[in-house]
């Protein structure tokens, strides 16, 4: 889930919003959880683009590795080039119990000009070890792979959809049949408005199963990066049909739907059972997959993502 906080020339209302939240920030990097559940930390790793923080030196260690993993690697999948060192690391906040649901946040800024990267990282994720590595932290670490690249808004379909398909099997499992039931009980969001959509929704579940799956289905003919070029088109002029059509030659969004639909129905989103997917490679021996999902907020420069819990 993302959230967008503007902080040019602001009101009065909107200088007492900044000062909260800034408080708040403040508040967290000391050790302070705004969800309410994270403690001072003991154990610190640095690595060369995130500072982690938590419970044990082994946690932070795997932590800090693994988030430079996930870095590197969803890069060269998502854009085709790793991303430049950034000017300021990252910290991350870990809460690790076996009971936690799974569940992060990061919050970021963007710059005036749209041109500089981000800045003012924070991130917070809990969870069980296993689930913090193979999902919550992945899904987070593409958030911010996303807003080093397009510096600016996604739409929450592309943004939510993408780092929903790189989550944990069982996690994808629920999307897909919640998806089901929305579109079989007439709750499913219609295209047109979905492509535009850069808030959440009320009910935000929809969403995230819906774009998980379009997704899903434009990766699926022409792989990731084309799916970067296609957001950046669409970006451009808001022209999101227009930039489908010529990148994944649809007639038009109905023809797009209408595809979209035969997929789902002829079983485009099952993941053969003996499929294993690693990062840099895939192999049919055993079934492994890693990963999951954020919050934004964006303050034009400050962005905070927040991430629905994962269970």
């Amino acid at each position: 889930m993302v959230g967008y906080f503007l902080s040019r020339r602001m009101t009065s209302k909107q200088g007492v919003d900044f000062l909260i939240y800034a408080l708040l920030l403040l508040l967290s990097l000391c050790g302070t959880w705004q969800g309410g559940t994270a403690k001072a930390q003991g154990a610190r790793s640095d690595s060369n683009n995130f500072i982690v923080f938590a419970d044990s030196k082994e946690l932070a260690s795997d932590v800090s590795h693994m988030a430079e993993v996930y870095r590197k690697e969803l890069a060269l999948k998502w854009l085709g080039h790793e991303l430049p060192q950034w000017r300021m690391r990252c910290p991350i906040f870990v809460k690790e119990g076996p009971t936690l649901g799974a569940g992060g946040a990061t919050s970021f800024t963007f710059s005036y000009d749209g041109y500089s990267e981000p800045g003012d990282w924070h991130m917070e994720i809990q969870g069980s070890s296993k689930r913090i590595l193979d999902s919550v932290l992945p899904h987070e670490v593409l958030h911010t792979v996303f807003a080093t690249h397009f510096r600016q808004k996604l739409p929450r379909w592309a943004d939510e959809g993408a780092c929903t398909s790189i989550e944990d099997l069982s996690e994808r499992t629920k999307h897909h049949k919640l998806l089901l039931r929305n579109l079989t009980s007439n709750k499913g969001i219609g295209l047109r408005r979905m492509f535009k959509m850069y808030e959440y929704p009320k009910d935000m579940l929809p969403l995230y199963a819906q774009g998980y799956s379009l997704v899903k289905f434009l990766v699926h003919q022409k792989g990731e990066q084309e799916f970067i070029r296609f957001v950046e088109e669409g970006l451009e002029n808001e022209e999101w049909e227009s930039a489908l059509c010529r990148r994944y030659e649809v007639d038009n969004l109905a023809d797009f739907q209408v595809k979209w639909l035969a997929w789902i129905k002829n079983g485009g989103l099952k993941i053969a059972p003996d499929t294993e997917i690693v990062w840099g490679q895939t192999t049919t021996t055993k079934k492994k997959l890693a990963l999951v999902r954020p919050i934004y907020k964006k303050k034009k420069s400050l962005i905070t993502t927040q991430k629905q819990g994962i269970q």
